[in-house]
């Protein structure tokens, strides 16, 4: 092992763990402590081995293509205990690079991984760094590196809000630093510090800041439109004929609708670091006027700041005179928006809603009608619970991923996201509702708020728009996960059926 790995081996500050990834640690190691798979090592206690198994029961001598991960038994141990432990151990951890290399990290310490795709064996998913992982292996103590034999994600599980509240009042009286504790009062006559309030109380609050959610009216169906360029004619055309057949669905059934209407809106990528394409030829013909290249740049940006402002505002008036042509659609249906990357705002998750600015004439036309969201948003009709989202998951998967096998078999994903149906219907769920996060692998995401990204509780509608192809799949614990595609480039869309809880892909 080389100068710079030892050097970087020997450095842990649990400090930066404890503030990029310790609630999303807790709440994992919470869950699989509620699965009868999983125990955690504890030296005061009575010791039990590991035992695997196939999906039959039989028990398995080692780590096999046949292994069943919920049939089987699993000890974790924490990375500072298998520090003089010779034999297979599991550990969980998250996935972090360090100077190119594979490190694996919980808030004791961390070590460096070796996982070779021919000798180890991967639970079905996507393996990206900032992944919480469950890794079986031994530690090679002379090089200080730990072999992997075994990786998978955490088991998904079906977290209802009593769970959800469980673990947040857990999390409190662990480390009251993750949830707010202003409005407590705390206790500390005692040699032994006590927090005095109530305990129902503090979980129902503690859910309420933890995740933005909104309760609506029951619907027939949810109709989810993503990537609705609102500065385009063909695009408003074709918005047209879309709501043209739901009001004559509505006229001869009077079904009630909901509408996810999701950005880009607008065709500028507002706050961007890079120029567009428009901008790098302006500059060989204009930059002389300004003494610097600096100045340059700011007067562009300055300049597209508000053509993006009128654009916005023009958009949105486009599809207020497109909604007053259907007054039957509008009586029975409800319409939430949600802005994409490109629109109006930093290209930050979460993101905040629309501004009045741009919207007040839709708004105030079909109030009690018409809400704008934030980027993502956490919807409850009732028996559904919707998880909406605009992000681009392809993109950061394809762009981040460090492994994408099942077994020992490569998925190979692909520029295009071309994957076979059951090939993604392997793949996508255990990877999303096993890191219970959108996308813990972007760094496009305010600190403070990542907790709004996490999938808790359960949705049984998880719906990632991005502009790569459709699909839905839907996973063995019941949750749809939903991408409508891109409306601008192939005029698809999807539609829920709440009745018969299936899923259609829709073009024109």
């Amino acid at each position: 092992m080389n100068k710079a790995c030892d050097k970087i081996s020997a450095h842990f500050d649990s400090n930066v763990f404890m503030n990029r990834h310790m609630l999303r640690y807790y709440l994992i190691r919470y869950l699989l402590a509620k699965d009868g798979s999983f125990l955690f090592y504890d030296k005061d206690q009575f010791k039990t081995n590991e035992l695997l198994k196939d999906q039959f029961g039989n028990e398995l001598m080692g780590v096999d293509v046949d292994l069943d991960i919920q049939k089987s038994k699993f000890i974790i141990y924490s990375i500072k205990n298998i520090q003089s432990i010779f034999h297979t151990v599991t550990i969980l951890g998250i996935l972090l690079n360090f100077g190119g290399q594979i490190f694996i990290e919980d808030p004791t310490h961390k070590i460096k991984l070796i996982v070779n795709p021919n000798n180890t064996l991967f639970g079905r998913g996507v393996y990206c760094y900032n992944h919480i992982v469950i890794v079986r292996g031994k530690m090679n103590h002379l090089t200080e590196e730990f072999h992997v034999e075994l990786m998978f994600h955490p088991p998904m599980q079906c977290i209802d809000e009593n769970t959800t509240n469980d673990f947040l009042y857990g999390i409190y009286l662990d480390n009251n630093k993750y949830i707010s504790s202003s409005r407590y009062e705390i206790n500390t006559t005692n040699t032994k510090d006590k927090v005095s309030f109530d305990k129902h109380d503090l979980r129902i609050k503690s859910m309420e800041e933890f995740k933005i959610k909104a309760h609506v009216s029951r619907n027939h169906y949810w109709v989810i439109i993503s990537d609705i360029l609102l500065t385009s004619e063909n695009v408003i055309e074709n918005l047209h004929k879309v709501f043209s057949g739901y009001e004559k669905m509505i006229n001869e059934t009077n079904t009630r609708i909901a509408f996810v209407l999701l950005g880009n809106f607008i065709n500028c990528d507002f706050g961007s670091t890079e120029e567009s394409d428009k901008e790098k030829i302006c500059i060989g013909n204009d930059f002389t006027k300004s003494n610097t290249l600096s100045e340059y740049l700011h007067e562009v940006q300055y300049d597209n700041l508000f053509t993006n402002f009128d654009k916005s505002r023009e958009g949105f008036e486009r599809l207020h005179y497109l909604l007053e042509k259907f007054p039957k659609l509008m009586s029975n249906s409800s319409f939430f928006i949600v802005s994409g990357p490109n629109d109006i705002g930093p290209d930050l998750l979460p993101k905040n809603p629309l501004s009045d600015y741009y919207t007040s004439q839709l708004s105030k036309r079909f109030e009690s009608k018409i809400y704008f969201f934030p980027n993502p948003y956490f919807i409850d009709d009732g028996e559904n619970k919707i998880f909406i989202s605009r992000c681009s998951l392809a993109k950061e998967l394809k762009e981040k991923t460090l492994f994408s096998y099942y077994g020992k078999k490569n998925l190979g994903l692909t520029n295009n996201w071309n994957i076979e149906p059951e090939i993604l219907e392997s793949i996508l769920p255990p990877t999303l509702l096993g890191q219970q996060h959108l996308t813990p692998t972007s760094q496009n995401i305010i600190s403070p708020l990542d907790n709004r990204l996490f999938l808790l509780p359960t949705p049984n509608l998880l719906f990632i728009c991005d502009s790569s192809p459709s699909y839905s799949v839907k996973s063995m614990n019941q949750v749809w996960i939903v991408n409508p595609g891109s409306f601008k480039n192939t005029n698809s869309w999807v539609q829920y059926n709440v009745i018969n809880d299936s899923i259609d892909h829709v073009w024109l």
